[in-house]
């Protein structure tokens, strides 16, 4: 017994000292390499059959799609970026509505830019957010589908890219997620519990992928006392985390990354210490039993 809590508890300490290092490294740049990925995102609303598009696409990854020189993707700070989305407005709107289109009954909607570009930071990365005016032809009554394309593999910047589109129209208010296997929404057609499951998903690859999360998990089942607390922890934490998921994707909750990762990396710490504590208690009792 006394053996085993020394080998958990060694276990527990590294991974706590691994998994907060790991959470405090820098993350590899979105857009830097072939093996990365990305997320678009989309909100379209609109009362009637003309609708407003406002997107939110990563600031570099844009730029070297619409195959601007390295001055534009390359730029660092708003007001140069800012600059560049200005004057390089037009390669932007070609791209970007060749890519993302919606249709009304079927006919394509004419896009329009509105207003000026603006950047933000999104986790790590920089995204540009672009607001598109769309016109549609036909009678009011019709249903809208919407289409996305954008970052395909075949520009080999980035793979495997998403677009989370949020919408409010045609009297439906809902969230899809489009991808290169499924890149339309036709509004009603998806139900509820297919794009719960899509989000699901899509927290599960975020957590198989990020190696901080991997570690909180295994801080966590290290404390499990059977095998039906390990199920239960490891279901609930999936579960747990895929919701917080789709609160951000959707645009419900925007932390800083400068915020969550040292929470991530404390978070793992605590976990261990307290898993830590509960075997030496553990081991307390042991040694308690022996001497009486």
């Amino acid at each position: 017994m006394l053996r085993r809590w020394r080998w958990s508890s060694a276990v527990v300490v590294l991974a706590a000292v691994l998994g907060a290092v790991l959470a405090g490294l820098p993350h590899p740049a979105p857009a830097a390499a072939h093996d990365a990925t990305t997320k678009a995102h989309a909100e379209v609303t609109g009362p009637g059959k003309d609708l407003k598009v406002v997107l939110d696409l990563e600031y570099d990854l844009l730029m070297k799609s619409a195959w601007l020189y390295a001055a534009a993707y390359e730029a660092k700070g708003r007001t140069e970026q800012l600059r560049q989305l200005r004057i390089n407005r037009a390669a932007v709107t070609d791209y970007v509505t060749r890519r993302f289109a919606v249709a009304y009954d079927e006919r394509p909607c004419t896009p329009t830019m509105t207003g000026d570009a603006d950047v933000h930071p999104r986790g790590k990365a920089t995204f540009a957010l672009l607001t598109y005016a769309y016109a549609c032809p036909g009678e009011p009554g019709g249903t809208h589908a919407i289409s996305s394309a954008l970052f395909p593999d075949a520009e080999t910047f980035v793979h495997s890219t998403e677009t989370l589109v949020r919408y409010d129209l045609d009297g439906g208010k809902g969230s899809a997620v489009l991808v290169a296997q499924s890149p339309t929404l036709r509004v009603g057609e998806r139900q509820a519990t297919s794009q719960i499951w899509e989000f699901f998903l899509l927290g599960v690859e975020h957590l198989l992928f990020g190696i901080d999360h991997i570690f909180f998990l295994l801080a966590l089942l290290i404390g499990a006392r059977s095998p039906r607390a390990v199920v239960v922890t490891a279901t609930a934490f999936t579960v747990a985390h895929s919701i917080t998921f789709l609160l951000a994707a959707m645009g419900v909750v925007d932390i800083p990354g400068e915020i969550v990762e040292p929470v991530i990396a404390a978070s793992i710490i605590v976990v261990a210490v307290a898993n830590l504590l509960g075997r030496q208690e553990e081991a307390g009792q042991v040694f308690g039993h022996i001497r009486t």
